[in-house]
């Protein structure tokens, strides 16, 4: 389902102007300007209505800031705050560029790392949600309105090496730059369950009986 096509630079000019510093919107009236209200829910795009019809107030920024129809293109906002309309924080990029700037909806709490579960115990899997295009609402693959591809990156039960996979992946495919910063962290063994399982004392001595699993094994091998 495209956007719908943008008032023109000269009518959108005529009815609001913006503050490129604030992200705030004015709209024209006989006896001057009057601020519009900024009352929607946390993380819900502004939206203003021209003739009627409502737009994206990013999309409106970029075309009075522009003079051109972003079309196709979709206007991210760098901090993940939809209600940040500054200039600075919108950038217009391609619909899988934007992918890897979404906020993680992950049981593993990493982007692009998902928990796969296994009789012999969870692994994880690393892939990339691509967007090819969009298409109508409620058609397969698209129930949002976008047709997407996941690319599997790989799999492995360390979280480690999950993470440095995925981060390896998207300096490789040039998305970096569009990606948030704790995305492209690597994380340490302290923060994977599997190496905290695997993780035994330098003295056998200090092994408790009963402590887990891992150790009662290793103590019924030295008997």
């Amino acid at each position: 389902m495209p956007h719908r096509p943008l008032p023109t630079y000269e009518r959108c000019s005529q009815l609001l102007r913006y503050n490129p510093h604030d992200g705030t919107f004015s709209r024209k009236l006989k006896k001057g300007w009057k601020p519009l209200h900024r009352d929607c829910k946390p993380g819900i795009r502004h939206r203003i209505y021209i003739d009627g019809k409502p737009y994206v107030a990013a999309r409106i920024a970029h075309l009075l800031m522009t003079r051109e129809d972003p079309g196709e293109l979709v206007i991210d906002h760098i901090n993940g705050n939809f209600q940040d309309n500054r200039w600075s924080n919108l950038r217009a990029i391609t619909l899988s560029q934007n992918c890897v700037n979404r906020k993680v909806h992950s049981a593993s709490g990493h982007k692009g790392i998902y928990v796969m579960p296994k009789k012999r115990g969870d692994y994880y899997t690393v892939q990339y949600c691509r967007t090819k295009g969009r298409c109508e609402v409620g058609t397969k693959n698209g129930s949002d309105g976008f047709r997407r591809k996941t690319v599997t990156i790989g799999a492995t039960y360390c979280l480690v090496k999950a993470k440095n996979m995925y981060i390896e992946w998207v300096w490789e495919n040039g998305l970096a730059r569009f990606s948030r910063a704790h995305d492209l962290t690597p994380i340490t063994e302290q923060d994977c369950p599997h190496c905290q399982a695997l993780a035994l004392p330098d003295d056998p001595n200090d092994l408790q009986p009963g402590e887990n699993w891992f150790n009662d094994l290793v103590q019924e091998l030295q008997r």
